[in-house]
């Protein structure tokens, strides 16, 4: 009993020794320490003393989340307290998280931390199922560097200034029109990251105009409201990385594209069908948009992009990816036999990954059946039970041969890397021979990686077997496990 007594005077004794060597620290620096801590504990230590009862409200960064208050009506006294505009220290980072209740305080809150010299922002609202409008202070803010807005409501202004934005993250953010987007982002001098994350198509033509952009990240992939709008229009030389995932856009103009810059692209163009005959109705849409993305050193192709432009080369010519040194494309096995004609316009292409999609289309019932019988077993076989079962049912057959009857001209003279991401059912035979013929035709080729289907690839060790042209070539098959 004695030894509990004294056990807690020793940590009685220690919180009282780590107080008294805070308390001998400045204020600024208290604040700098609370900032990394939890705001229920930075709450807490105004318990401590008078002089801690109000040090915690002059913390420069703070995380405040309605979901750990009572009620909302203590979220709103607190945050009130907190941003009274009486008070004169800054406040450098915030985390702002709210729900659906009526949110009239923002106002308030944001116009008192753009007074306090705010740099970086995040404004989310959690719940609810309408947007709440920022004020036009926020517009205005010369000190901000990072502004994340979810589920907000830009207005329209009639003036914005932005020096120092470098960061800025619109997720699920509504504006009134097309102009107010143009203006927010060719209002920031400053602006090297931008992402838009569109909740559903809202109908917006986003044109990006910046001189100084190097990251931009679109994602529109629903179609809830309209079929398709008229488009996306980039103007951003210096950027160095794109990403689109867009499937109800039209057309997609890129102006003056750095080489060095790497593209994601997932278009569709404003269509679900991928058949040569659509894709022959958008023909001078494509036919705008390939220049631009032939000029990179880094692509990254969708299964979807790489139909609409396999179509297109039936209907015209491709352009040279003469800059392209790295490619990333997704398909169908089925598709395999359009890769070597797309090879052909990438003359200097160094690093090839070829990812693939599973063709279940081509199954018929019979087979689908067994692949749900394997999946079955693999709960409650070993492994190596496993993959002998699926070699008896789905690979009985001989295994189907690819022709390829070109060899480009990057095969013979650039391309050093091939990677073969091949993680599906029932085609390996297919993507065997895809890496046969990568081995047996390319002349300086260093590295082909085979990442095989861990429930099949049972022919994956027949590769070592293969003829290679490149005698320095090594193949890497990655761990089944």
């Amino acid at each position: 009993m004695m030894g509990r007594k004294n056990s807690k005077q020793v940590r009685y004794s220690n919180r009282l020794i780590l107080i008294n060597r805070l308390s001998q620290l400045s204020d600024p620096l208290i604040c700098q320490i609370l900032s990394h801590l939890p705001i229920k504990e930075v709450v807490t230590t105004s318990v401590l003393s008078t002089r801690w009862k109000k040090i915690w409200l002059s913390v420069p960064s703070l995380e405040l989340i309605y979901s750990i208050f009572p009620n909302f009506n203590t979220f709103r006294s607190f945050g009130d307290r907190f941003f009274d505009s009486t008070r004169v220290s800054c406040i450098h980072n915030l985390k702002l998280y709210f729900d659906e209740h009526d949110a009239c305080y923002l106002t308030s809150w944001i116009n008192a931390f753009v007074t306090r010299n705010i740099r970086r922002l995040y404004v989310r609202r959690v719940r609810g199922n309408y947007f709440h409008e920022l004020p036009l202070s926020l517009y205005v803010c010369e000190t901000l560097v990072s502004l994340k807005l979810f589920h907000l409501t830009l207005v329209d202004p009639e003036f914005v200034s932005l020096p120092c934005l470098k960061i800025m993250h619109l997720n699920y953010v509504w504006f009134p029109n097309d102009a107010t987007f143009e203006r927010l982002v060719s209002s920031c001098p400053a602006l090297e990251d931008l992402k838009i994350d569109v909740l559903w198509n809202d109908g917006r033509v986003y044109r990006v105009k910046s001189r100084s952009l190097k990251r931009l990240r679109l994602l529109r992939s629903s179609t809830m409201v309209f079929d398709s709008v008229p488009g996306v229009v980039i103007d951003a030389p210096l950027i160095c990385y794109l990403r689109i995932n867009d499937r109800v856009s039209e057309t997609y103009i890129l102006n003056d594209l750095e080489s060095n810059a790497k593209l994601d692209i997932h278009l569709d163009f404003g269509s679900e069908d991928f058949g040569e005959p659509s894709v022959s109705s958008r023909r001078s849409r494509i036919r705008s948009f390939l220049p631009a993305i032939s000029k990179v050193m880094g692509l990254k192709i969708s299964e979807n992009t790489f139909k609409v432009i396999h179509h297109y080369s039936n209907l015209a010519q491709l352009p040279q990816f003469d800059n392209t040194s790295r490619l990333h494309v997704t398909l169908r096995v089925s598709e395999l036999k359009w890769l070597p004609n797309f090879l052909e316009c990438c003359p200097n292409l160094k690093s090839l990954i070829v990812a693939f999609n599973g063709d279940f289309e081509k199954m018929g019932s019979e087979e689908m059946n067994q692949i749900s019988f394997l999946l079955r077993m693999k709960r409650i076989v070993d492994m190596t039970i496993f993959m002998y079962t699926s070699k008896v049912l789905l690979h009985s057959d001989n295994i189907n041969q690819l022709s390829f009857s070109s060899v480009p001209k990057c095969l013979l003279s650039s391309l050093q890397f091939v990677e073969l991401n091949a993680q599906i059912l029932r085609f390996d035979g297919e993507i065997l021979n895809l890496a046969k013929y990568f081995l047996e035709n390319s002349s300086i080729l260093q590295k082909l990686t085979l990442h095989p289907n861990k429930y099949g690839s049972t022919y994956a060790n027949m590769l070592h077997k293969f003829r290679r042209r490149s005698r320095t070539c090594q193949f890497i098959l990655t761990d089944l496990e």
